[in-house]
C-alpha cells in the first residue's frame, strides 16, 4: 500500500464519519437546530477524525436541557451503530477474502484508519469522562457501564477487521478474531504485532482496552451508589412509641 492510498483512505474515512454524524444529528435535532461548528484545527483531527468530528456536531438551541438530552441520545446511538458497523465490516472483509478476492489498497487504508481513529476515540472519550467531573450528557453510571461494555466488544470486532485486511497470516474470520482476542486480553500481543506491516499499531488496541477496563468500567462501578435503607415514617413512630 502506497502513501497516496493511505492518504485517500484517510479522506474517505473522514467523509464517511462526517456524513454519519451529521445525518444522525439532523435526524434527532432537526435541520433548524443542527449546526456544524468548525473549531480551530487540532492534532487529533489527523489521528482520530471521529473524535474531532464529535466535537463539531452541535445543537444550536436555547434549551440547555434539550442539548443535554440530545447529547445523551447521540452518544447511545453512535455507540450501538459503531458496534453494528464494526461487526458488518468484519463479516464483509472476511467474506470477500474467503471468495478469493483481494482487497483494494484504498479499502485496506479505510479499514486501517477506522481502526486507528476508533481506538483513539474510545480511549480518549472514556478516559476523559472518568477523569473529569463535568459530563455533557449527564448519563447515569449504569448507562455509562453499558456503553463501555459495548465499546469493549466493538474493539475486538474492528481490530479483527484490521488484522484480517492488513496481514495475510491473520486473514479470515477465525484467525483475525483470535488475534484480536490475543491482543485484547494481553496474552500474546507480540505474536500478532510481528505479523502486521506496522507492528506498533497493535498497541492501539491495548491502550483502548486498558482505557475501558482500568479507567472506565472500574471507575463507573466505583461510582455506582447503593440505595440506602430508609425506615418508613410509620415504622419510625412505632419504634419510638
Amino acid at each position: 500500500m502506497q502513501i497516496i492510498d493511505f492518504f485517500l483512505g484517510f479522506i474517505l474515512y473522514t467523509i464517511c464519519e462526517a456524513i454519519f454524524r451529521i445525518r444522525a444529528l439532523i435526524y434527532f435535532a432537526g435541520t433548524q437546530y443542527a449546526t456544524w461548528k468548525l473549531v480551530s484545527p487540532h492534532p487529533f483531527m489527523f489521528f482520530s477524525p471521529g473524535y474531532w468530528l464529535a466535537m463539531n456536531c452541535k445543537r444550536n438551541s436555547p434549551s440547555k436541557l434539550g442539548r443535554i438530552a440530545l447529547r445523551a441520545r447521540l452518544i447511545s446511538t453512535y455507540n450501538v451503530w459503531n458496534l453494528l458497523l464494526s461487526g458488518l465490516l468484519l463479516v464483509a472483509v472476511t467474506a470477500i477474502q474467503r471468495e478469493g478476492f483481494a482487497l483494494l489498497n484504498i479499502t485496506i487504508a479505510f479499514i486501517s484508519w477506522r481502526y486507528i481513529s476508533r481506538s483513539i476515540e474510545i480511549a480518549l472519550a472514556f478516559g476523559r469522562d472518568i477523569t473529569t467531573s463535568f459530563s455533557a450528557s449527564k448519563l447515569p453510571n449504569t448507562a455509562r457501564i453499558k456503553l463501555a461494555f459495548k465499546s469493549y466488544f466493538e474493539i475486538f470486532l474492528f481490530s479483527a477487521a484490521y488484522y484480517s485486511a492488513s496481514s495475510s497470516e491473520l486473514e479470515g474470520f477465525g484467525s483475525s478474531l483470535l488475534a484480536s482476542l490475543y491482543v485484547g486480553t494481553f496474552t500474546n500481543v507480540s505474536w500478532v504485532a510481528d505479523k502486521l506491516p506496522i507492528p506498533h499499531l497493535a498497541f492501539l488496541q491495548v491502550f483502548a482496552t486498558l482505557s475501558l477496563v482500568l479507567l472506565s468500567i472500574a471507575g463507573y462501578l466505583g461510582k455506582v451508589k447503593r440505595k440506602k435503607y430508609v425506615p418508613s415514617r410509620r415504622l419510625w413512630k412505632r419504634n419510638i412509641n
